[in-house]
């Protein structure tokens, strides 16, 4: 029988402890999509902090949809929230290259 999945808050070297980890370019990607689809910078940042606030509720509920079962600390999510949005930047920046000045 399968030893049950453990979810609990990350601990220092692990994924979720720190500011950055290797879910912080995940996080830029979905900052990216959202701009360059003409989300609004305060839509976005709502999506990201809600996303922030819900995760360990959902980690608990069905820990096999997440490949780290560790609760972020504060640090990561200030940090997941921070790569979304300097995604959300570049997507946006994008977004404004491609439609150029004559919109």
């Amino acid at each position: 029988m399968p030893e049950p999945i453990v979810v609990r808050p990350a601990e220092p070297g692990e994924t979720n402890y720190h500011t950055t980890d290797v879910f912080s370019l995940g996080h830029m990607m979905w900052g990216t999509l959202m701009g360059y689809g003409g989300a609004t910078f305060l839509n976005t940042l709502i999506v990201s902090v809600g996303w922030e606030v819900i995760e360990p509720t959902l980690k608990r509920m069905y820990p096999k949809a997440f490949p780290s079962h560790t609760i972020d600390t504060f640090a990561n999510k200030a940090g997941d929230t921070t790569f979304w949005m300097m995604g959300w930047y570049l997507g946006y920046a994008l977004r404004d290259d491609v439609r150029g000045d004559d919109e």
